[in-house]
């Protein structure tokens, strides 16, 4: 799913954990084990197997469900959130938000999705999407274009890149 990346992103983005902050990596170990959501559903993946201890890398690659919400819960929701919101994601504010939000259940805009995987594809930096540069009218006069808002850095250049890496395998 389309925001299965961004839930990594969170996690390689660094989030708080039992008073430290916690990093993964491309090779962190995420795992691939029965689980459920708390509801007592079962969380299952595409092909309804497990693969025990995989990499976050692979994890992505194979777009496994229970990794990324096994993911999902350990960066947390508040923490996911604001580093969706910085790479530019913006969400209902009756939003229900928890562990099936790692599979897509939590509704985004196209145009946001682009925003933030610009954003991850840019170093990191997130900008204003836009087509028009300037307008003139039928005499040539300019016409005002409204003022982009200014870059925002949502994950370092680091981060971004192993984020541009990941995206690139051929799987």
């Amino acid at each position: 799913g389309a925001i299965v990346p961004l839930v990594y992103a969170s996690a390689l983005a660094g989030f708080e954990r039992e008073g430290a902050v916690n990093y993964y990596t491309p090779a962190t170990i995420v795992w691939d084990v029965s689980t459920t959501y708390p509801n007592g559903q079962p969380v299952v993946n595409f092909d309804q197997q497990f693969r025990g201890a995989v990499n976050v890398r692979s994890a992505m690659q194979n777009n496994l469900t229970v990794p990324a919400v096994r993911t999902y819960n350990t960066v947390g929701t508040a923490h996911f959130r604001a580093v969706g919101e910085a790479l530019g994601l913006r969400f209902r504010s009756d939003e229900q938000f928890g562990p099936p939000t790692a599979v897509n259940e939590t509704e985004v805009r196209l145009y946001d999705m682009m925003k933030a995987y610009g954003a991850i594809a840019n170093g990191g930096t997130r900008l204003d999407l836009h087509t028009i540069d300037s307008i003139t009218d039928a005499d040539g006069n300019p016409v005002a274009v409204p003022a982009r808002e200014d870059p925002v850095q949502a994950l370092s250049a680091a981060q971004a890149y192993l984020m541009v890496n990941m995206l690139s395998d051929d799987q």
